[in-house]
């Protein structure tokens, strides 16, 4: 008696294979995306020829690999803020108690905020998954971790970065 594995049909004919990792892809790393993003994905992946899950795969592990070849440096944003002439003035007493630009007052106030970003959103969301062998879901987590980062939200913005959508 043979057993026979059925083969699995593809439900899109664009959808091709990614290369053999040597070992099942049984993990998987949710994000999340607007339906509107979501669609855009999507589009982008039907012209590449490429699935969804091989795509955020693709753009995370390609994250990883360049993350540890390049170094970290500060880069300089200019930022324009409206305030009121008190909430100024407070700023500037600060920045005078503390003997700190503001610039560097501001920047002191907002790390904190970063290492820890939790916003509430009140955006309707959609769920994409991307399928990993174990060893590219092991290397993956680590990175998040190690970085502080949130595979809901990140994974979302490396496609979206690498679609054209989000300037880096």
């Amino acid at each position: 008696m043979t057993s026979r594995k059925k083969r699995v049909a593809k439900r899109a004919t664009y959808a091709l294979t990614r290369p053999k990792v040597g070992a099942p892809r049984r993990n998987y790393i949710v994000t999340k995306v607007t339906a509107a993003e979501k669609q855009e994905i999507d589009e982008f992946c039907q012209r590449r020829g490429t699935s969804v899950s091989a795509f955020l795969a693709e753009v995370c592990l390609k994250e990883i690999r360049e993350a540890s070849k390049r170094l970290e440096k500060d880069e300089k944003v200019t930022v324009t803020l409206s305030l009121s002439r008190h909430d100024l003035d407070k700023l500037n007493i600060l920045g005078r108690v503390q003997q700190k630009s503001m610039a560097d007052l501001l920047q002191d106030g907002l790390r904190p905020s970063l290492s820890k970003l939790k916003a509430p959103s009140q955006v309707e969301w959609e769920s994409i998954r991307c399928w990993l062998s174990r060893d590219e879901h092991k290397a993956i987590k680590k990175y998040l971790k190690k970085n502080h980062l949130s595979a809901r939200t990140y994974l979302a913005f490396l496609a979206l970065k690498a679609i054209g959508k989000i300037d880096s």
